[in-house]
């Protein structure tokens, strides 16, 4: 299971607050695009059958009232980021594919953890990551000095 239990109560404690700034309840989406290599095709299926972005979605559908609505497209050739102007979250395979490499190179296994798991556990981080980026931008929201720093 990629969830230790720390990381569950931090998920379940984040799940008790919602923005609900608009009465119109817009929804998160995500979808792959097309794979270009075999690599490529081998993240689609881990993430398919993993489930974390439609555990990351249905989260974000059931705890959040948006304003617009917000797409993660998995693919593409820049990112992780969010582009407000397309209010669109980019989540490159390479970026997948290098953060497992890394953790493959740093023998992250003999924690007891999984590459696998581990590169899984990145990639909801991420996604809530790219996320507050477009809460900050759709709620106008203050922030005091750098948003990498404050989201």
């Amino acid at each position: 299971m990629f969830f230790s239990n720390k990381k569950a109560i931090t998920f379940i404690i984040l799940g008790c607050f919602s923005i609900t700034v608009s009465s119109v309840n817009q929804r998160a989406s995500f979808s792959y695009e097309a794979s270009k290599n075999s690599l490529e095709a081998e993240i689609i299926n881990d993430l398919r059958e993993l489930g974390i972005a439609n555990a990351v979605i249905d989260f974000i559908n059931e705890k959040f009232l948006l304003s617009e609505p917000v797409y993660f497209l998995f693919g593409g050739e820049d990112g992780p980021l969010f582009d407000s102007e397309q209010k669109t979250i980019y989540i490159p395979y390479f970026f997948l594919d290098e953060v497992k490499v890394r953790f493959i190179q740093d023998n992250y296994s003999s924690t007891g953890v999984s590459e696998a798991d581990v590169t899984m556990d990145t990639l909801m981080h991420t996604m809530f990551h790219e996320f507050a980026h477009a809460i900050i931008f759709m709620y106008e929201l203050p922030v005091l000095g750098r948003e990498e720093d404050a989201d």
